[in-house]
């Protein structure tokens, strides 16, 4: 009963009022920063997009290129049967990973001719010439 007396003592309310006080205030002004880094630090703003655009990439070469190489069994038949040659009169089942390595290139060869023609593709070249000299 004592414990239980002295948690609600009116003494303690003002102290504990500003503790939660001071807690929310916290949280509050560590929310409305979060919110606001891209916009009030433009460094920042830049790295995450690139971290962004990492991150997507990575997946769609994943799904595009990774993956497919490895789940394709039709396909990668097919690559091994149009590249007999070049794998010495072995099965595919022998030379797996090699096949599957040479089949995700011919796949990332594809996907990129694929993306040239459909997308122009141009270099600032103003700032590559400042990331050269930067290094």
């Amino acid at each position: 009963l004592d414990a239980h007396q002295r948690d609600h003592d009116p003494a303690s309310i003002p102290g504990l009022l500003y503790k939660y006080l001071d807690q929310m205030v916290t949280e509050e002004i560590l929310a409305y920063e979060k919110k606001n880094l891209e916009s009030k630090y433009p460094e920042f703003r830049k790295v995450m997009q690139e971290y962004h655009d990492g991150i997507l990439l990575f997946e769609i070469t994943n799904q595009e290129v990774w993956s497919k190489a490895t789940t394709d069994s039709t396909g990668l038949e097919l690559f091994f049967e149009n590249h007999k040659e070049k794998y010495d009169a072995e099965g595919v089942t022998e030379i797996r990973g090699k096949v599957i390595a040479d089949y995700q290139q011919y796949l990332e060869e594809k996907w990129l001719n694929q993306l040239r023609e459909e997308y122009e593709v141009w270099i600032n070249e103003d700032l590559l010439e400042s990331i050269k000299a930067a290094e």
